[in-house]
């Protein structure tokens, strides 16, 4: 009987694909039987996993950050809408929380200088008033209300 050959990927690349090219290069990797391949795949697919998770959460903080900034700095962004806007960056936050067990409050942490410095360079327009924000505080970015009515 002759040994199948067996086609070396490039998972580095390979991750870069869909999700669907991932998993059925995947499969065809453990049915040719090649586990230390099979195992180098699944370890750069999970570090790429962290990587966009932590990237999207980076993403979120410095939106809802720039929304925060906004509201602090003009009337025109005091609105029930911008409200409505903070409240679902926050979700959108703990749902990251939720569902990547990569991430956790350390997670925040380690983004938040980079966060904060997306957000206050956003609105141009704004930027003497931004300039005298110096930071934000997780009691500013996760429990302090916005609402206009408040």
């Amino acid at each position: 009987m002759e040994k199948q050959k067996i086609k070396k990927r490039n998972w580095t690349e390979l991750i870069l694909e869909s999700d669907t090219t991932v998993a059925r290069e995947l499969l065809q990797t453990y049915k040719e039987g090649n586990i230390e391949e099979l195992g180098e795949a699944l370890k750069i697919n999970y570090e790429n996993s962290i990587s966009g998770a932590e990237l999207e959460l980076l993403n979120h903080l410095s939106d809802l950050m720039e929304c925060i900034i906004l509201h602090k700095v003009s009337d025109k962004f005091k609105t029930q809408k911008q409200w409505e806007k903070i409240c679902r960056l926050q979700r959108k936050i703990k749902d990251d929380l939720e569902w990547n067990d990569c991430l956790n409050e350390k997670s925040i942490k380690k983004e938040w200088n980079d966060a904060f410095i997306y957000a206050k360079d956003t609105y141009p327009e704004y930027m003497e008033q931004v300039k005298k924000i110096k930071s934000l505080t997780w009691k500013e970015v996760f429990e302090q209300s916005y609402h206009p009515d408040k």
